[in-house]
């Protein structure tokens, strides 16, 4: 039997303990977060590295729950078909507007969007389908990422799009701490990989996706709220 591990991305700032991508961590024995030296400066090259190692190093394949600039980090490594087949599948939450930095850190000069600079890393970033499962959740009013780039960038990854509504950046400030909508979202991508793993059968219970989105709003929201303010 495989012994899978998820490895956990935060983003910039890393994720306080509050926050869902730590409550995850709890709830998972397989789960381990990558480490970053800085968590306040995204240069791409330095915070790949730890993720390539533990890619690099792995003996089974892994899952990868990211989070903000996490999921840039994750789509570049992934980039690599060496690194790439180490991984089962990729569940990328509030992926951070990849126009927003260079491979240097933060974008700090204005720019035409229709006109990219060739050092923002929409440019290094793979435009085509991995050959992964990966499912993104995105919000129609995350700060970080319009809707409609979301869903352009879903499309080029070959991403499942899972329409969160207006739940901000999905993160602490926006309500978000215990989330058990998470782990449906794992199980269904789980489901759709060719890997077993027995987190299906031990979570199968806890909680069932959403028939809608309005169910979701009333089912979770409000007891994020509870948690986190």
């Amino acid at each position: 039997m495989m012994n899978m591990t998820t490895l956990i991305l935060p983003g910039i700032g890393g994720s306080e303990p509050e926050h869902w991508q730590s409550w995850l961590e709890h709830q998972l024995d397989d789960a381990k977060r990558i480490e970053q030296a800085d968590w306040n400066n995204p240069v791409l090259h330095t915070w790949r590295q730890p993720l390539d190692h533990a890619l690099f190093t792995a003996t089974d394949p892994v899952w990868i729950v990211a989070h903000s600039f996490g999921c840039l980090v994750t789509m570049s490594a992934l980039s690599s078909r060496i690194l790439a087949r180490k991984v089962a599948g990729v569940l990328l939450v509030a992926p951070a507007s990849p126009e927003r930095f260079t491979l240097a850190g933060f974008t700090r000069l204005t720019y035409d969007e229709h006109k990219e600079s060739p050092a923002l890393l929409s440019r290094v970033l793979p435009r085509a389908p991995l050959g992964l499962p990966i499912r993104m959740i995105a919000s129609r009013s995350d700060p970080w990422l319009d809707f409609e780039k979301a869903e352009w960038w879903a499309t080029r990854w070959g991403a499942k799009l899972v329409d969160l509504g207006h739940a901000g950046h999905i993160n602490v400030a926006a309500g978000f701490g215990a989330w058990p909508q998470v782990i449906a979202e794992l199980n269904t991508l789980k489901s759709s990989s060719r890997f077993s793993k027995p987190f299906l059968h031990q979570h199968q219970g806890l909680i069932q996706p959403a028939s809608n989105q309005s169910d979701m709003d009333r089912r979770f929201l409000p007891q994020f709220r509870s948690v986190c303010f």
